[in-house]
């Protein structure tokens, strides 16, 4: 074979190859998986992350993306199945071959999904209110998840829960009794145990434990039980469908005690339609009452595309498109898995004060920062109003709790 014909067959392999990656060069720079609980008995809770997420990268999208370049967003339901999440991890990271996933979805999926982020070396970003797991700080931790949620895990919750608790019933006089509450799923029970023992260090009396199952439509029996101890004060740490349904069946009963829960997607909306002066809701981020400006964007955005959930129930969606347009606008070029790793490795967004402190990652810890505050209904104003100021928890140490005049 001569040099000339050589010379042409590579040539002949090259173009062949450029013209292989066209379409490739074609699509846009950056592909983004979502798995989340958009259906099923969960769906509730989650979908609306999904859809403020979903918006967020459609507006920026239609802006020119990022330097130009669009995301593709490959968005699939898990509902809140094991099995679901593990077929949709195979075809975002196997088949569709994302950059990273944003997991929207409750604590069951994440097993599968996780071991497939270590097999593919995909990262994983939990959005919404996705619960971050408690080993995300430890050097044990998946090194490919990343907590953007604004769940922290039991632990950290409990910190700030079982405070809040003592100085609400400070406030008011009251020798407390506490019972606690949990969906009858592992996470959710590791919670209240852990706010067992913390109440224990605090000298807070715990008279009830309940795990209520997570199709239980009658709770009454548990209702009963927590009456009978003479519980005054309840915290749940569980979706707001479990606090939701015990706080009605105690009402029914005459119970007129504090009831303290941790928040969710419906957490805001749900203080408003229940109306119920001494239903208290935990968050780790802001609700509309605050009035911020990215709120106003939000309500835009959402009209603009049709989108008809409340704004309280897309905040938590909108947070983690921020953070998704941080992590790729921060990634080098060509952005691939393994540069995408490293620059979550040292995130920092600002969320615009949707979270109160900026979303912050390091090598060693994928935790976001937490704060809490509380929201309630007011009776006076008839609207929902933040009672204590905002409070950073750190690993290990009971929260200082103030409560607002």
């Amino acid at each position: 074979m001569t040099h000339r014909t050589l010379s042409l067959l590579a040539a002949i392999t090259a173009l062949l190859e450029l013209s292989s990656q066209m379409p490739a060069l074609a699509q846009s720079e950056f592909k983004l998986g979502i798995s989340g609980a958009a259906t099923g008995p969960a769906s509730p809770s989650y979908l609306p992350h999904i859809e403020g997420l979903r918006i967020y990268l459609r507006q920026l999208n239609e802006s020119g993306g990022i330097g130009g370049k669009k995301i593709d967003v490959v968005s699939l339901d898990d509902k809140a199945a094991p099995s679901e999440a593990a077929v949709n991890a195979k075809r975002l990271m196997d088949d569709e071959k994302v950059l990273t996933v944003a997991l929207m979805s409750l604590s069951s999926t994440y097993t599968p999904m996780f071991q497939a982020a270590i097999r593919t070396k995909t990262p994983i970003l939990l959005l919404g209110q996705a619960v971050c797991p408690g080993n995300a700080g430890a050097p044990n931790k998946n090194p490919y998840v990343f907590c953007g949620g604004s769940t922290s895990d039991p632990i950290t919750a409990g910190y700030w829960q079982v405070p809040l608790v003592k100085a609400l019933a400070q406030k008011h006089g009251h020798a407390l009794k506490l019972a606690l509450v949990a969906m009858d799923i592992p996470i959710s029970r590791q919670g209240i145990d852990h706010m067992e023992n913390l109440a224990a260090q605090l000298g807070v009396q715990v008279v009830d434990k309940q795990a209520i199952p997570p199709a239980a439509a009658d709770v009454s029996g548990a209702a009963a039980r927590i009456i009978a101890s003479g519980a005054n004060y309840v915290t749940s740490w569980a979706p707001v469908t479990t606090a939701v349904t015990m706080v009605g069946a105690l009402r029914r009963q005459g119970w007129d005690g504090w009831y303290v829960h941790n928040h969710s997607a419906e957490a805001e909306d749900t203080l408003r339609q229940l109306k119920d002066p001494k239903l208290v809701m935990s968050p780790e981020y802001a609700f509309t009452v605050e009035k911020l400006p990215v709120m106003a964007k939000i309500e835009a955005a959402a009209k603009k595309y049709g989108v008809s959930l409340p704004v309280d129930t897309l905040l938590l969606g909108w947070a983690g498109g921020m953070i998704v347009e941080a992590a790729f606008k921060q990634c080098p070029s060509p952005c691939n898995k393994e540069r995408l790793l490293e620059t979550l490795n040292k995130l920092s967004v600002d969320t615009a004060g949707i979270y109160p402190d900026p979303v912050q990652w390091s090598k060693d810890d994928h935790r976001r920062p937490a704060s809490f505050t509380a929201y309630a209904w007011d009776p006076k104003t008839q609207s929902v109003k933040r009672i204590t100021e905002w409070s950073r928890v750190r690993d290990g140490v009971p929260a200082t709790v103030k409560v607002l005049d």
